[in-house]
């Protein structure tokens, strides 16, 4: 009797609601820059109050594997990269032992803060809204552990209820038609837009790749492991084998060998030289063993960010518009400075594998609105359970 309740949907909507009681929420007034743009007593100031804030919901600092989703709203068009406010703000909610200013954490209490090192982030998904009423960032945190077992729960009510929750668009693009507008017109960047959006949302990170990647064994095959996995899936990945360590000309040559990478995949892939959409980076990394790495926002930030920029300079609107665009349609506080700049990423962090020593990096990237793969699948989840 007790093993049939473990298994029927009365216990995995129970289970559900169990795991989001254990998430941590919270929101931080203001502008969040980069660190350079902030002053130690105003980064200080916000650590002081997330501790008055976990003391006030009884919790102590997660010592686990953590899942942290971050959504940064600005109301103006001078807003920091998402990338080097999120090096910020990852900062902001652990304490720094290793501190050289000794005002650094003064009066702060260690355990009464999110977690405590930026090595026990698994899963990092940021993303930036600009033109918003205030600015502030809402940040949630919750245990790796619990992503995965989101995954097997709505895997387990799609089975026992025998619901097709496929929400992906099944409409068909034709990417051989010819466009007929003028090259570099608003009609042609929009058709454009709309092709590259379709074609690329493949790329995005989705619940199955958790089942995948954390239980890859039973997918296993001789000579397949998780990343041969992920090339199968993937429309469009760029394969980079590298491990960021704390050596700046290492830094230097993974740069390079980084964008040799993005420059042979435009070349290979001539529809992708110019993007026409706000882009996103799905981005798995497995570090190598045994070597001294840089963490996971380091990662994103002296590597994977500058160089895809650069390369491919995506833009932050739909599509860029010429000077005469902008006059035309009076785009009054056009954030110029964003373009070229990704508005978010998704960062997996993927298990380490006992007969592979090498560490590698696989990039997707894609065209979509401001969710991520968990608020999906939450979403998805309580959308079954509450039409069961």
């Amino acid at each position: 009797m007790f093993d049939a309740y473990l298994e029927s949907f009365d216990f995995l909507k129970h289970k559900f609601k169990q795991l989001k009681g254990r998430q941590l929420v919270f929101s931080i007034s203001g502008k969040i820059k980069s660190k350079k743009k902030m002053s130690q007593k105003q980064r200080n100031i916000i650590k002081k109050d997330l501790n008055q804030r976990l003391i006030y919901l009884e919790r102590k600092a997660f010592i686990s594997n953590i899942y942290i989703r971050i959504v940064y709203n600005y109301n103006d068009n001078n807003p920091p990269t998402v990338v080097n406010a999120t090096k910020n703000m990852l900062d902001l909610m652990h304490v720094n032992v290793n501190q050289q200013n000794h005002n650094e954490n003064k009066v702060v209490i260690r355990a009464r803060l999110p977690y405590y090192d930026d090595s026990q982030v698994t899963f990092l998904s940021v993303r930036q809204n600009i033109e918003m009423e205030s600015a502030d960032s809402y940040v949630l945190i919750e245990s790796f552990n619990s992503i995965l077992q989101y995954a097997n729960i709505e895997s387990r009510l799609k089975s026992t209820k025998d619901i097709d929750h496929n929400n992906r668009s099944n409409d068909a693009v034709d990417f051989s038609k010819q466009i007929y507008y003028p090259a570099n017109s608003l009609e042609y960047k929009i058709e454009m837009y709309r092709r590259q959006k379709q074609i690329l949302q493949i790329n995005e990170i989705v619940p199955f790749y958790f089942d995948l990647l954390y239980n890859h064994n039973k997918y296993h095959r001789k000579g397949n492991f998780f990343d041969n996995i992920l090339f199968t899936i993937l429309k469009y990945p760029i394969r980079v084998s590298i491990t960021i360590s704390q050596d700046k000309n290492d830094i230097t040559e993974c740069k390079k060998l980084f964008k040799e990478k993005l420059a042979q995949f435009k070349r290979d892939n001539p529809f992708f030289s110019s993007l026409y959409g706000p882009t996103i980076l799905s981005v798995f990394y497995k570090p190598q063993k045994n070597i001294d790495i840089k963490d996971i926002d380091n990662f994103i930030q002296k590597i994977v960010a500058p160089c895809f920029e650069d390369e491919f300079k995506p833009p932050f609107r739909m599509f860029a518009p010429t000077k005469e665009e902008m006059e035309a349609i009076k785009a009054v506080g056009y954030c110029n400075n964003l373009n070229g700049h990704i508005i978010g990423y998704d960062i997996l962090k993927l298990p380490s594998d006992n007969k592979h020593n090498e560490g590698f990096c696989i990039i997707g990237f894609h065209m979509e609105n401001h969710s991520d793969v968990i608020a999906s699948l939450k979403n998805g989840i309580e959308e079954i359970i509450n039409n069961v």
